[in-house]
């Protein structure tokens, strides 16, 4: 088992969140409706992105396996969100994201039934997908007041 983890912080007076990782540093930041400065990605877009980035990267790693030529993948991925939810304006909506939708193209001469199967199995194997599907534990502890 492999251990993945972020480092995130937030100060007064800055716009954002930057988050760290082993190698990598980015911004995220809320819509001015939702009290940032619009200057990032939103928490939503960067898990939308997160879910494309990792079906491509799976993708080629299929595809590649199966022998397959890809020229291109092109994503589009939607979800129908709430705002209430957030907002806490109704209790009985979700916060998250109600439904993701994933629309692919892909640049191939592959006949469309070995598309279809690569397709299937990219789905499978994308861990981002899989951790949105499945629905995971999230579990939230205080480690200190400062």
């Amino acid at each position: 088992m492999m251990k993945i983890s972020v480092n995130a912080s937030w100060q007064h007076g800055t716009p954002a969140t930057r988050v760290r990782t082993a190698k990598h540093e980015f911004v995220i930041d809320e819509p001015t409706q939702s009290g940032g400065d619009g200057l990032a990605a939103n928490p939503m877009e960067m898990l939308l992105g997160a879910v494309a980035g990792c079906f491509i990267g799976v993708g080629r790693m299929v595809a590649k396996e199966r022998g397959m030529r890809l020229d291109h993948i092109k994503m589009h991925v939607e979800e129908d969100l709430d705002p209430a939810g957030m907002a806490g304006d109704n209790p009985s909506v979700r916060p998250g994201a109600q439904d993701v939708r994933l629309i692919v193209e892909v640049g191939t001469a592959a006949p469309r039934e070995d598309v279809e199967a690569w397709l299937a199995e990219t789905e499978w194997r994308c861990p981002v997908a899989d951790t949105i599907r499945s629905a995971v534990p999230v579990s939230v502890r205080l480690k200190g007041i400062s």
